[in-house]
C-alpha cells in the first residue's frame, strides 16, 4: 500500500498499474490468476516463436551430431553417392562401360540414342536377368571403399604440417598423391572394369589375381596387356583433371552465380538448405568433368581391358556376344585406333547412357529441392498465421 501511495504522488500511471496487478496477486494468491485472452497477434508471435526454435533445436543437434554444417554437407554427399550413384544408377555406369570398350560400331549423333540406351538394357535384363544391370558391383563398393581410405592415410602420413610456404611445393606434393594413389588402386580398377563389361551368361571366369596381379609392372614383355608403369600416367593425368575442372566450376558458380554455389551459401541459410547446396554444386561439377573428360575415360577403359579375354553384349541389340580383342602399344596409339576406326564420336559411345544416369540424378535433387522448401514454406506459414 506505501508503494501504490508513493507511485500515485509521483503520477506514474504505468508504474502504477504494475504495482497494482502485483499487489493483487500477493493478496489473493497465484491461483486465482487468469491467462490473459490471446489474439491474432499473440497467437501469431507464439508460433513464430515456436517455428524460431524448433530451427534453433534443429540446428543445434545437426551441430551436436555432425560437429558442424560443413561436415553434415559432407556426410549427405557421401550419402548421395552411395545410395544414388553406386546403387540406384549404377546399371546406366554399367553400359557406359560395355559402350566404351566395344569397338565393332560407329556412334550417329541422334536424338533417340538414350531411347536405343533403355532398349537395349531391357534386352540385356531379359536375357540374363535383372542382376545383369549391377554386374562388377561389389568390386565397385569394394574400390569406392579402399580409394578414400588409402587417401586419408596417404594425406595424414605425408600431410600438410604448415611448411609449404611455396606453391610449388603443394603442387609437388598433391601430384605425389595422387600418384601414389592411383598406383595403389590400378589392379581394383583393372578388376572392376573387366567384371563390369562382360557377359554375365557367357563369360570368362577370370580371377583377381589373372586380372590385375599378374599384369607386368614394368616391361612388358610377351604380354598382351599393359604394364602398369603405361596406365599410371593417363590414370593420373584423369585424376587430376577432374580435380582441376571441379575446382574452376566451383569457382565459376560462386562467381556468376552465388545463390547455387555452397561455398558462399546466405547468411540466413540452415544446416539442410547449405547441404542442399553443396549437394547440387557436386551434381554439376561431376557432370561437367565427366562431360568434359569422357573421351579420355573411354580410352582409359580400353587400355585396361585390352589383353583379357572378354565376352561383352552387344550393346547395339542386347541379345548377342562379342569376343572383343583389341591391341594398342599406348595412351597415343588407343587414340589413333578409335579415331581412324571409329571417328571422332567413337570417343564418346556411351555417353547417352551417363545423360540417362544424371537425368535420373537430376529429378531425384528436385524432388528434394521441393521437399524442402515445402518444408520452409509450411514454416514461414505458421509464422504468418
Amino acid at each position: 500500500c506505501k508503494l501504490i501511495i508513493w507511485a500515485w504522488a509521483r503520477d506514474d500511471r504505468g508504474m502504477s498499474n504494475k504495482l497494482f496487478r502485483e499487489r493483487e496477486t500477493v493478496i489473493a494468491g497465484p491461483s486465482s490468476l487468469k491467462p490473459p485472452q490471446l489474439g491474432a497477434q499473440t497467437k501469431t508471435s507464439e508460433a513464430t516463436l515456436e517455428s524460431q526454435l524448433g530451427i534453433q533445436n534443429f540446428n543445434e543437434r545437426i551441430e551436436r551430431w555432425f560437429g558442424s554444417t560443413q561436415q553434415f554437407s559432407d556426410r549427405v554427399i557421401r550419402g548421395w553417392k552411395l545410395c544414388i550413384v553406386d546403387c540406384l544408377t549404377f546399371p546406366y555406369t554399367v553400359f557406359c562401360r560395355q559402350c566404351q570398350v566395344y569397338p565393332h560400331y560407329r556412334v550417329s549423333p541422334s536424338p533417340l540414342a538414350p531411347l536405343r540406351s533403355i532398349i537395349a538394357l531391357h534386352h540385356i535384363a531379359h536375357a540374363q536377368g535383372i542382376h545383369a544391370w549391377w554386374r562388377g558391383w561389389n568390386r565397385h563398393m569394394v574400390l569406392q571403399i579402399v580409394h578414400p581410405l588409402v587417401d586419408t592415410l596417404l594425406d595424414r602420413m605425408w600431410g600438410s604440417d604448415g611448411k609449404d610456404s611455396t606453391h610449388l611445393w603443394s603442387i609437388a606434393r598433391y601430384l605425389t598423391l595422387r600418384s601414389v594413389l592411383c598406383a595403389i588402386t590400378m589392379p581394383l580398377v583393372s578388376y572392376t572394369y573387366l567384371e563390369m563389361v562382360q557377359n554375365t551368361s557367357h563369360r570368362v571366369h577370370t580371377s583377381f589375381m589373372e586380372a590385375a596381379l599378374q599384369r607386368p609392372l614394368l616391361l612388358a614383355g610377351t604380354s598382351q596387356q599393359l604394364p602398369f608403369s603405361l596406365l599410371l600416367g593417363p590414370t593420373v593425368l584423369h585424376s587430376v583433371a577432374c580435380d582441376a575442372i571441379g575446382h574452376l566450376v566451383r569457382r565459376g558458380l560462386s562467381k556468376f552465380a552465388p545463390g547455387l554455389s555452397s561455398s558462399a551459401p546466405p547468411s540466413n541459410s540452415g544446416p539442410l538448405r547449405t547441404a542442399m547446396l553443396a549437394l547440387s554444386t557436386s551434381l554439376c561439377t561431376s557432370f561437367v568433368a565427366n562431360t568434359l573428360l569422357y573421351p579420355l575415360q573411354t580410352v582409359l577403359v580400353r587400355l585396361y581391358c585390352q589383353g583379357m579375354p572378354m565376352l561383352v553384349d552387344n550393346v547395339q541389340s542386347g541379345t548377342e556376344v562379342t569376343y572383343v580383342k583389341e591391341i594398342s602399344r599406348g595412351l597415343v596409339d588407343c587414340i589413333r585406333v578409335i579415331w581412324e576406326g571409329e571417328g571422332p564420336l567413337g570417343f564418346y559411345k556411351g555417353y547417352s547412357s551417363l545423360l540417362l544416369q544424371y537425368a535420373v540424378q537430376g529429378l531425384l535433387l528436385a524432388l528434394l529441392w521441393r521437399l524442402v522448401r515445402m518444408q520452409q514454406r509450411r514454416s514461414r506459414g505458421n509464422q504468418g498465421e
